[in-house]
């Protein structure tokens, strides 16, 4: 249990909620965080696959801007008006966490789940995170998924931690957010505006699947003990984000497939080896790549997708409802009337864009294939 502590004389201990608080003669004090292994291990949890009750987590969000890359090398502002240096460190996990180098450090953010493998496991571990009723929030594997590791464009993307899979003590931590919105996969994307929203206070199941047995526990997200707004504040704030992020996703969805079809409708206009079937896949191809090209230029704006040059690009729809998270989310209260009106009138103009597009899928697309068909050429997918 000593971990980093010096060898001190100690004055005296104390229990803090489920922490232990050491006062030191000479070295100030030290708290040893979290005592959820120490207060249920028993001698029989040695041979066994066991996963521990989680203790309770604190809903504390991070500063503004506190949620910035720990990518290695010195970065000398946590947040927006606090001022301290901190410097990237790669978990074995592969996820990469800071650490301070001129201010403490409060303990992890988020839920801690400890378990314990008496022998490594033969296939995949999964760690599954449920509301109060059974449904799935999200899940984490011991096996690096691709749709959380490759960024298109080679730009940086979020990506989950695995779940460790060590002979013995194993720990991972849940950021108690919920799946990211779905990203457009074109150059130079990057993940502003895409993070999941964070749960609400509330109870939570814990599922440890290794080897087709699977344990589960039982724990509470409970809120910030700083912040003045009340449950149905906070169930309020969640609606509402992930209704944002559903949008977005649709957003994404949508762009997606117009890339998608105009992509494949170039490959033919390429592949046409006639003059006279270059032609007739031409004029179709052109009039379908105009209408999918209308709509997509009023979903997305490709010279602003870093953020750069906004008033010569202005943004979109898809960069707007993007951006609009970030005003709800800020912190723990109600969504304003303001956020809920902003949010209404981008998802209904989404929502035209949305009906234009399938509309052109229902009828333009058909009429495309026919000429495919007549030249017999491959069939397009949608």
């Amino acid at each position: 249990l000593q971990l980093n502590m010096p060898t001190v004389p100690i004055s005296d201990l104390m229990v803090k909620g489920n922490a232990l608080v050491a006062a030191t003669n000479g070295r100030s004090f030290w708290i040893l965080d979290d005592l959820t292994v120490l207060r249920q291990s028993t001698p029989e949890i040695a041979g066994t696959t066991h996963l521990f009750e989680p203790a309770s987590a604190d809903r504390m969000m991070s500063p503004l801007g506190g949620e910035r890359s720990a990518d290695p090398g010195k970065i000398y502002t946590q947040g927006l008006g606090t001022a301290a240096t901190f410097e990237g460190q790669k978990m074995p996990t592969g996820k990469s966490v800071r650490r301070m180098l001129n201010a403490g450090e409060n303990p992890v953010e988020g839920v801690i789940v400890h378990y314990h493998l008496a022998e490594k496991p033969d296939g995949e571990v999964m760690l599954t995170f449920l509301s109060s009723t059974g449904g799935e929030i999200k899940t984490f594997s011991s096996n690096a998924r691709p749709d959380t590791v490759v960024a298109a464009g080679g730009k940086k993307r979020r990506k989950d931690p695995s779940v460790p899979i060590e002979v013995g003590m194993n720990r991972f931590i849940w950021d108690m957010r919920y799946p990211d919105a779905r990203q457009v996969e074109i150059e130079d994307a990057t993940d502003h505006g895409l993070i999941g929203p964070m749960a609400a206070p509330g109870n939570y199941q814990v599922q440890l699947s290794v080897n087709g047995e699977t344990n589960t526990q039982r724990f509470e997200i409970l809120k910030n003990p700083l912040a003045q707004a009340t449950q149905a504040d906070l169930e309020e704030q969640f609606e509402l984000l992930i209704q944002i992020r559903n949008k977005i996703s649709e957003s994404a969805d949508a762009v997606n497939r117009i890339l998608s079809l105009k992509g494949q409708v170039n490959e033919w206009i390429d592949r046409a080896d006639s003059d006279s079937t270059k032609d007739a896949i031409s004029m179709a191809g052109n009039t379908l790549n105009k209408k999918l090209s209308t709509i997509e230029e009023e979903l997305i704006q490709y010279k602003a997708i870093e953020g750069y040059d906004r008033i010569c690009a202005p943004s979109r729809l898809t960069e707007k409802i993007r951006e609009m998270v970030f005003v709800p989310s800020m912190a723990d209260y109600r969504p304003t009337k303001q956020s809920r009106l902003v949010f209404a009138d981008l998802s209904s103009r989404l929502d035209v864009q949305f009906e234009a597009l399938q509309k052109v899928i229902d009828i333009d697309l058909p009429r495309f294939i026919d000429v495919v068909h007549e030249l017999e050429l491959p069939e397009i997918k949608i």
